[in-house]
This record gives C-alpha cells, structure tokens and sequence, in this order.
C-alpha cells in the first residue's frame, strides 16, 4: 500500500479514535519501513506503539535496562530488551526419527 495511503488511514483512524484500526495501520506502516531498510524508524515507531507503561518483570531485565547505553546527540538507546512473546513450551519440537531426508532423484545423463 502506498504511503499516502497509510498515512490517511492512520490520521483517520486515530481522529476517529479507532484504535484497533489505528495499531493495524501503524503496524502496516513499521512493516513498510523495515522493508524499506529503515529499521532504526521500523524501531522507534515500534516502541513508540508498544512503549512499556510498566518496567520489565524480570530482576536480570531491569538490572540491563538500567545500563542500556545512549546516543550522545540525540539522547536515544542504543538497543533495546525486550521479553520474548512465546516461551519455549510454545516450540513444535519433532523427534529425530520423525525427520527424514527428501528423497533422492533419478540422475539423469545426457549422450
């Protein structure tokens, strides 16, 4: 979608205050810049949408936010921390036997 586009829906989705709407556009319009190779912006807009209202859960996680380093001239984080969506009990683990190699194909030879 252009960016014209987005950017009418997102003014008039937040004017109307349609939220939902509102993130579904925004999401649209961080997805545009990170296939843009704008992953700094793609980052900055993420966190503006997502922005912690509250501080991490986990004490190592707190003790890191504490020390994250920031850019001297703008005043921004370097990196960002972030606690994973999905935890290891949501992984779809196979059993070694289960994995088998793709069938071999018939060579074929040119006289």
């Amino acid at each position: 979608m252009s960016n014209g586009k987005l950017l009418r829906q997102l003014i008039r989705s937040g004017a109307e205050g349609d939220l939902d709407a509102f993130r579904g556009v925004a999401k649209q319009v961080i997805a545009d810049e990170r296939q843009k190779q704008h992953h700094l912006l793609a980052s900055d807009l993420e966190s503006i949408l997502y922005g912690r209202s509250h501080p991490p859960s986990s004490p190592a996680l707190r003790n890191l936010t504490a020390t994250i380093p920031e850019d001297r001239e703008r005043g921004i984080p370097l990196l960002s921390v972030r606690e994973p969506v999905r935890g290891l009990e949501d992984i779809v683990w196979c059993r070694p036997s289960s994995v088998r190699p793709p069938p071999t194909s018939a060579r074929c030879s040119i006289s």
